[in-house]
């Protein structure tokens, strides 16, 4: 299983794209907790998990180094959006992503190379979240036979 750690605003995320990869039967709590974890995972704030939706273009999971599930994560928002968009899963520069907490609207802005530069998140209130930018960290490969399971 491929993960993308990536950050934004001092804090870091693991990324797991479930548009790829199936993550059947995976008890995603216990995985969060693991791969968060620096003495024996990867170390990070929290874990990311994209995916399809039935309402908006991508579905997004966040879960803490607790294990707990959030409504959803600025930052992590932030980093999916990143993501979706250079590696052209995102057609266009505006999307929707589906959380816990609603739907989020999603603006990127490009730099270089067509890189993302920076990210604006606003909720179906229009109201604006944040604007900032985000980093790749490095890329890897989970192994699959050690992922815990329900």
């Amino acid at each position: 299983m491929q993960f993308t750690k990536m950050q934004g605003l001092g804090s870091s995320y693991i990324l797991f794209n479930l548009l790829e990869d199936s993550m059947e039967n995976v008890d995603f709590s216990k995985l969060s907790k693991l791969v968060t974890d620096v003495n024996i995972g990867i170390g990070s704030d929290g874990m990311l998990l994209i995916g399809p939706s039935n309402r908006a273009d991508f579905r997004m999971r966040v879960f803490d180094q607790e294990g707990t599930e959030a409504d959803h994560c600025l930052i992590g928002l932030q980093c999916v959006a990143a993501y979706l968009y250079d590696t052209m899963y995102a057609e266009t520069t505006s999307f929707t992503i589906e959380t816990l907490g609603g739907d989020i609207s999603i603006k990127v802005e490009l730099g270089e190379k067509r890189k993302v530069k920076t990210v604006m998140v606003w909720d179906q209130r229009n109201q604006v979240w944040t604007n900032g930018e985000v980093n790749y960290v490095c890329y890897g490969e989970l192994e699959t036979m050690n992922l815990p399971r329900t």
